[in-house]
């Protein structure tokens, strides 16, 4: 097994022999398991309401994402399939078998609000890290907390290194490294009903912030996520 693998100048991947992995490296310094405190932004559609109502988060296929090149699986370069299950079926990032659901550090940021709580209109979750825990629907699967990478330039892993998967599903464009993101990624089934929903403990949950706009001018969705909040997460 490979002791280090060097990406660029920021980020290699060095193995970690006390926890037995692969484990990425930024700066210099090993990148913390969890970071102390995690935001979801939310528009608020149905879709969204109910899933603060029933407490889980959407694994997502990476198509559904706005960056069309993210989770690119032309970042892997394949020497053999075992252990990269479907990937002769892989197009790009569409993805059937992996579900991801995305977080950030930085809730301040203008561009966050507008992209992901549409423009204001939404609502944002502050999540104790140190309490993420997602019951995956129905069944015991892999799944894993990580943090996004961003590059100016990319470079091809092979498909036979222990960290590929984890790299092709976290390197974005350093264009959005203003989303300072981290990343769930779970195994799904598609044929599995709602194997994309991921539960998680109420008490992960800290806080909620309004978009000003929603408080301003939809009372009746401010009051229907102040009732949720208050019956839901009374701590």
């Amino acid at each position: 097994m490979k002791k280090e693998v060097i990406l660029n100048d920021r980020y290699k991947y060095v193995f970690d022999s006390d926890l037995n992995f692969m484990r990425i490296h930024i700066d210099g310094v090993p990148c913390p398991l969890s970071p102390r405190t995690l935001f979801k932004f939310y528009d608020t559609n149905l879709l969204s309401i109910a899933s603060l109502h029933e407490n889980y988060f959407w694994l997502s296929n990476p198509k559904e994402f706005n960056d069309p090149f993210d989770c690119n699986i032309n970042l892997i370069e394949f020497e053999d399939l075992e252990n990269f299950p479907e990937s002769t079926s892989i197009k790009r990032n569409n993805v059937s078998n992996i579900g991801v659901t995305c977080f950030t550090e930085e809730i301040n940021e203008p561009l966050m609000w507008a992209h992901y709580a549409n423009n204001y209109y939404g609502f944002v979750l502050e999540l104790d890290s140190e309490h993420i825990r997602v019951n995956l629907y129905n069944r015991e699967r892999k799944k894993s907390l990580n943090p996004v990478l961003y590059f100016d330039k990319f470079i091809k892993v092979k498909n036979t290194d222990s960290f590929a998967m984890e790299y092709w599903l976290t390197a974005k464009s350093d264009k959005w490294k203003y989303e300072k993101e981290w990343r769930i990624l779970a195994d799904v089934d598609d044929s599995v009903p709602y194997d994309r929903i991921a539960f998680y403990e109420p008490i992960t949950i800290k806080a909620i912030y309004i978009g000003h706009r929603l408080f301003d001018e939809n009372e009746s969705v401010f009051n229907l996520l102040e009732s949720i909040f208050a019956t839901k997460y009374p701590d």
